[in-house]
């Protein structure tokens, strides 16, 4: 089977735009070119790397990424066009992430990153500079995430993709509660929210509740965290 450019388009632009039930409604049609997938097919590792973005996003398992990988032999792999041993490579930090291997992760998206001016897919390289962020914030480094993030908010912003700058955005609001500024947590995330608020991005919106509840929690404000941890769970269903 062949995985035609209009269905990788549809896929990015998806994420792009945060129309998630589009996406899901997208991938739901793909089984048959999943179950067959094959490494020699044009635009493998393009579907491959978009399809671990939308784990991410939350379409399955990381477990189903893994098992596509696992049918790119060595050989196959040397003779990768760069943008799909990028996407091959983004796949692989996927994983690594959702097995809490935060340092595997980070190499694979730091690879990625090396050839960043060599890719014509500025969304891809956006995002593996946000994922990389977000390996430095699971380990405690916030100093780095921050600079990554910034980094990556403005590669989003230069593309005009604001909704995804946005998602990037709640990261920023993340570690400005760790480090103990629930005032500016809360307005990084405000701004976030009104930008997200329209989309179906239910999971995102769900965190943002999340973290309004743990802000209202720290600061004693019980009856109103538990308002906004019954919204999340409601966004999260």
């Amino acid at each position: 089977m062949e995985i035609p450019d209009a269905l990788i388009g549809e896929l990015r632009e998806c994420i792009a735009r945060r129309e998630i039930d589009r996406g899901l409604d997208i991938l739901a049609t793909c089984s048959r070119t999943i179950e067959e997938f094959d490494p020699c097919q044009p635009n493998a590792g393009a579907f491959l790397g978009y399809l671990a973005q939308w784990v991410d996003i939350g379409f399955a398992d990381a477990g189903m990424v893994r098992g596509l990988l696992d049918r790119f032999a060595k050989g196959e792999r040397e003779r990768l066009a760069l943008a799909d041993f990028a996407h091959l490579r983004m796949a692989e930090g996927l994983v690594a992430m959702a097995e809490e291997d935060f340092k595997k992760a980070s190499a694979d998206f730091e690879t990625v990153l090396s050839f960043e001016e060599e890719l014509s897919d500025r969304q891809l390289a956006a995002i593996a500079r946000f994922w990389l962020a977000r390996c430095h914030r699971r380990v405690g480094r916030y100093k780095e995430a921050l600079r990554h993030n910034a980094i990556a908010k403005g590669r989003a912003l230069e593309q005009n993709l604001p909704l995804i700058a946005a998602v990037m955005q709640i990261l920023e609001g993340w570690i400005a509660f760790q480090e103990g500024d629930p005032e500016g947590a809360s307005k990084i995330l405000g701004e976030a929210e009104a930008l997200l608020r329209h989309t179906d991005d239910w999971v995102t919106l769900g965190n943002i509740q999340s973290a309004y509840g743990r802000i209202a929690r720290r600061q004693g404000r019980f009856h109103q965290a538990l308002e906004y941890f019954a919204k999340a769970i409601e966004q999260y269903k």
